[in-house]
């Protein structure tokens, strides 16, 4: 090989040249021949479905522990949220069955300036005002030797069973035995004229929770309160004079008629919707409820249609004990103790594990203190004081019965 044969970049090979060598980055490149660079090479099929399956035995078992636990979040959430409705309506109820009975105060005295003589027989006095004055409401009459006591047998917007309202505004229908702002022969000479104070004197009403009352539903007649229907009124707590009618009942929370099912130790159970009506009563009869709202879902229930349907515990969602007390002229039973007990399923269905319903029963025992007041007032002797249920109860419900459910 002579300098001059590399300093030109021929190379002598077995008498053949190659030509010149270039070099293309780290790898020589010769004209007219194939050359592998370092790198290209990708995987085959066969390799690729090795890898994936290899992945899927690794991460299947990682994938359905995560699927699990997202399950059991969802779960504990759904029940969370199931669990504080009911518990929120336990409450409600609770509270608004404490108060059965209320008979709101007449807290504003008001005065009649009318000229009243002594009977024996009932006649419509009137008055400044008659807000808050109910048939039954016992009166204070007057003051000093004119004053009485008198037991209201109607007014301009209701009246008692066997008696008439009265036909002018703000009036009252009662027995009074004295006189007042009269002096006319047969009245004593009291020196009391002109307008005389009234003053309401109410008693708790002793049948503040139905028992035994008969009452239209759905084309039939059914009895209140029962084992899945509580009836009940109760005057406000704010003493503006006004009576609540409040009714709880379980019903098919769909109007397609299409009730879902579960199954329980065996039994068959249906879901039911606890419903909630509240209609301010106004003496009148023919007076039916308002339109009910859903209060819990998914109440846990046998057939409604069955002779004494009861819950997954055995027990139906309403019992009573009651004590018999005196109201002048019958004799009606108190309600001592209500008891709750109230079954929920969760919901969705999807989430339950292996088929299992899952629910939860909350349970209460509630005295009503107004009823209890009633008994006692009753074994004072005070069964004359005692206010009748209140004209127009209990009301009829909406028919259809759809009407009053959606």
């Amino acid at each position: 090989m002579t300098s001059e044969g590399v300093m030109s970049g021929r190379i002598p090979h077995r008498g053949i040249s190659v030509g010149r060598m270039r070099r293309a980055g780290s790898a020589l490149s010769c004209p007219g021949r194939a050359v592998h660079r370092q790198g290209t090479e990708g995987f085959t099929l066969l390799e690729a479905l090795v890898s994936i399956a290899i992945l899927a035995v690794v991460l299947g078992p990682i994938f359905f522990f995560l699927l699990q636990i997202q399950r059991r979040f969802q779960a504990n959430s759904v029940g969370a949220e199931s669990n504080q409705g009911a518990r929120a309506a336990m409450q409600a109820m609770a509270q608004e069955i404490g108060q059965a009975g209320f008979n709101p105060q007449f807290t504003a005295s008001t005065t009649s300036s009318a000229t009243v003589a002594a009977s024996s027989t009932a006649q419509c006095v009137t008055l400044a005002s008659i807000a808050g004055i109910n048939p039954g409401d016992y009166m204070n009459i007057d003051k000093g030797a004119a004053f009485e006591q008198v037991k209201v047998q109607a007014t301009s917007n209701a009246a008692l069973s066997g008696q008439t309202k009265c036909s002018s505004a703000n009036q009252i229908s009662a027995i009074f035995l004295s006189c007042h702002n009269d002096t006319a022969g047969g009245c004593p000479a009291t020196g009391l004229t002109g307008a005389f104070p009234v003053a309401s004197y109410k008693f708790p009403y002793a049948s503040g929770i139905l028992q035994g009352q008969t009452v239209s539903y759905n084309g039939s007649n059914i009895t209140v309160s029962s084992d899945h229907i509580l009836a009940m009124y109760y005057g406000d707590t704010n003493n503006s004079g006004n009576l609540w009618y409040v009714v709880y009942s379980l019903y098919n929370p769909t109007s397609s008629g299409s009730l879902a099912s579960v199954t329980i130790n065996g039994s068959s159970y249906n879901l039911y919707t606890l419903f909630r009506s509240s209609t301010q009563v106004n003496y009148a009869t023919g007076q039916t409820v308002t339109h009910a709202y859903p209060l819990v879902d998914n109440v846990v229930y046998e057939s409604l249609s069955n002779a004494s349907p009861v819950g997954p515990t055995g027990m139906p969602l309403f019992t009573y004990t009651t004590v018999p007390v005196t109201v002048v002229p019958n004799t009606v039973s108190v309600v001592g103790t209500v008891g709750i007990d109230i079954s929920v399923a969760l919901n969705p269905a999807s989430l339950e594990a292996a088929n299992v319903v899952q629910y939860y029963t909350m349970a209460s025992q509630i005295r009503p203190l107004n009823l209890w007041a009633a008994v006692s007032a009753n074994s004072s002797g005070g069964s004359t004081f005692l206010p009748p249920m209140p004209v127009g109860l209990p009301m009829a419900f909406s028919s259809p019965i759809s009407n009053y459910y959606f």
